[in-house]
């Protein structure tokens, strides 16, 4: 297969990814889980219990993603492990439906545009850009959540956040933002050249990497997706276990027991704050998970609905004394799996700890 058939071949899989999808199901599962575990016999357990009733955070977690379908046709969405909460999860749709028009005056917002932020690669933090970010990003949108839980934020608010859908919506948003590419996208040229937004208004987006074809895939679902389950064989093939003998679950109580370095937040913020530096900590792996690329100049095609479609193709750069892409994916991710659960625990015990 020629390179440039590659190239058709992962665009016609990128137009139909959105960026918000973030890590794989198993991924999610992971971070949901792994918090389910820390906060086993804490007040804050008791109080998610009463609010999802059987619904647990690792099941929670998948379920913003399960509500595109909801966007494509009527009546799929389905909880009956909780119809209430299924009600209010519809409303949340309902009052945040999807739509064409990205500008950030549009009322009312998509719930599409909640799990994720687009930072330029080039920004040092995210209050850096001006370009890229929204009230409605997922910086904005975890916060908004931690105000839900903490009662700040009134409970009948225009969003349809109950205190409920906030526990399912931080779930899965806390794995969002822990997803380089959920966080810092690039900005290039027609020649794959990387321009800073904020300066060259004419640089295009690579909308969270879902515009670069990467191997038979695009890059965003690369880190959604493939780079979750490298992750998750090296631990099987290193601890000698099938993947029955070890599910994303199991690897999630092994992780609970994983202290992961320099999670925790600073004393001194509130748990509405946490977000925008979880942002700017993660920014430096979405940096790398570009300049480890070299990017071909942009391709231009026309699909069955008479609309232009552009991509870039990524190729992996040579890598002397550095380890390979897959493995500088797979290590990242394990880490910030990690991470994203133990932080997942912490934010929803302060949040409901101020209430």
């Amino acid at each position: 297969m020629t390179l440039k058939c590659v190239g058709i071949f992962a665009m016609i899989q990128a137009v139909s990814l959105v960026p918000l999808s973030a890590y794989s199901e198993s991924g999610h599962r992971i971070v949901g889980a792994l918090a389910d575990k820390l906060m086993e016999g804490k007040p804050a357990a008791d109080a998610i219990k009463k609010l999802l009733g059987a619904v647990t955070l690792e099941r929670a977690s998948t379920l913003p993603d399960e509500l595109r379908g909801e966007d494509k046709s009527r009546g799929t969405f389905k909880l009956p492990e909780n119809p209430d909460l299924e009600a209010q999860l519809l409303a949340f749709r309902e009052a945040n439906p999807p739509s064409d028009d990205e500008s950030e005056t549009h009322m009312p917002p998509s719930h599409q545009w909640f799990h994720y932020t687009d930072v330029p690669i080039q920004a040092n933090s995210y209050a850096a850009t001006k370009t890229g970010t929204s009230q409605w990003d997922i910086v904005h949108m975890i916060a908004y959540c931690s105000r839900v839980l903490a009662g700040t934020e009134k409970p009948d608010n225009d969003r349809r956040i109950t205190p409920a859908v906030a526990v399912v919506l931080l779930a899965h948003y806390v794995g969002d933002i822990h997803q380089p590419l959920h966080v810092g996208a690039a900005f290039l040229d027609a020649k794959g050249n990387f321009l800073d937004p904020n300066i060259h208004h004419e640089a295009k987006p690579d909308r969270g990497g879902n515009d670069i074809n990467f191997g038979a895939t695009n890059l965003h679902a690369y880190w959604d997706f493939d780079a979750v389950e490298s992750a998750l064989t090296y631990q099987r093939r290193s601890q000698g276990k099938t993947s029955d003998a070890l599910t994303p679950h199991d690897w999630a109580l092994q992780l609970a027991a994983k202290e992961p370095a320099d999670w925790k937040a600073d004393p001194s913020l509130k748990p509405e704050q946490w977000s925008e530096k979880w942002a700017d900590e993660i920014l430096p792996l979405a940096r790398e998970a570009h300049s480890r690329l070299r990017f071909l100049p942009l391709e231009e095609f026309d699909n069955k609905n008479g609309k232009s479609i552009v991509s870039w193709t990524a190729i992996e750069k040579p890598h002397p004394g550095q380890s390979s892409y897959a493995v500088f994916a797979s290590k990242a991710v394990e880490v910030e799996l990690n991470k994203a659960g133990w932080r997942l625990a912490a934010l929803l015990e302060a949040s409901l700890a101020t209430k």
